[in-house]
């Protein structure tokens, strides 16, 4: 990430595996980027997906959501992320949990924090979302049957698992035995 101090502009090293250090005093943290995303499910008991539209792993499956931006929060993220992805306006989300990963982009493998959150959409919600910013389509797959293999990054065969074991009780749900 650097050859030479930001400061001083002599060489710099790396100690460890996310500390650069300069002999003038110069120190910076490389710290995950944190991102969030959405297991949006509908009456139908689907997972919706997202296919990317842009690299890293463009054409692969991926969980709404993205990147953070300065003095964001992770809630206010995902409420974002959703409206230019998706084109729709969640107002009760649920967090689930936190889960790192990796994201290569330009030959540089940044460490990534997603916060995932819960939603679930009606039929008219879901009839009104059209595929914007960076998703090219939009495909819902059966929670017990998603397609492992074309999924963009390896944190989301977890998140799923997590997601389908310990899954929040939906609207859909209420009344079934």
């Amino acid at each position: 990430m650097f050859r030479f101090c930001p400061q001083c502009r002599k060489p710099i090293t790396l100690k460890g595996s996310k500390l650069f250090e300069c002999p003038c005093g110069f120190h910076f943290y490389i710290n995950p980027a944190p991102c969030a995303l959405a297991l949006l499910t509908n009456n139908r008991n689907q997972l919706l997906f997202v296919v990317r539209g842009r690299d890293p792993r463009k054409g692969y499956l991926d969980l709404p959501g993205g990147f953070l931006e300065q003095g964001e929060s992770a809630e206010q993220g995902i409420v974002r992320e959703l409206k230019e992805e998706l084109g729709v306006a969640l107002k009760k989300i649920r967090y689930i949990a936190s889960y790192p990963d990796r994201y290569l982009y330009n030959s540089i493998n940044y460490h990534v924090i997603s916060s995932a959150f819960f939603g679930e959409l009606s039929d008219s919600e879901a009839r009104k979302m059209k595929a914007a910013d960076d998703v090219s389509a939009i495909e819902w797959h059966s929670v017990k049957k998603v397609p492992v293999g074309r999924f963009a990054f390896p944190s989301m065969k977890k998140i799923v698992y997590d997601f389908r074991k310990d899954r929040p009780v939906s609207r859909w749900d209420k009344g079934s035995s």
